[in-house]
């Protein structure tokens, strides 16, 4: 990633604390990176929309690096996606189907088991096979620090 531009632990950092948080001042700020890639997005569109002060307060110690960086991890993460092949997977539009897993009333408004829209946050807490709700941590990331210190 340091050859292109990047910065691995940027994304290191940002991966802890989404881990046990998608609310963290790192989160957030990287849900409105997201945002700001989608054409026509309004910050109305999501659930808890996150702001650009929240961006520029995590991103300015970074400089050009920040934006860099995650634009190279999604690179890597679409390339991935494009050679697995899995129930959900459509490689050939490099889509994926996410279960979602979040429960909150004021997220999710439609009663269980009915089908239906809702708003959804820009970048949020989900799985490629199985719905589940994850489990508070007392500290952030004790499970991701373990996966991506290897």
């Amino acid at each position: 990633m340091s050859t292109q531009g990047g910065d691995w632990s940027i994304i290191s950092s940002w991966a802890e604390k989404q881990s046990w948080d998608s609310n963290t001042e790192a989160s957030r700020a990287l849900k409105f990176y997201l945002m700001e890639q989608l054409d026509g997005a309004r910050s109305s569109d999501f659930h808890k929309p996150p702001t650009r002060s929240e961006f520029d307060k995590v991103q300015r110690p970074h400089g050009a690096k920040y934006t860099r960086s995650f634009d190279l991890f999604h690179s890597f993460v679409q390339e991935v996606l494009s050679r697995l092949k899995f129930n959900g997977s459509d490689r050939s539009n490099r889509h994926v189907r996410l279960l979602r897993t979040e429960t909150t009333a004021d997220a999710v408004t439609i009663p269980t088991g009915l089908v239906g829209d809702y708003r959804r946050g820009v970048d949020e807490s989900g799985s490629l096979y199985t719905p589940s709700t994850l489990p508070s941590a007392p500290e952030p990331g004790p499970l991701l620090s373990s996966l991506t210190r290897g």
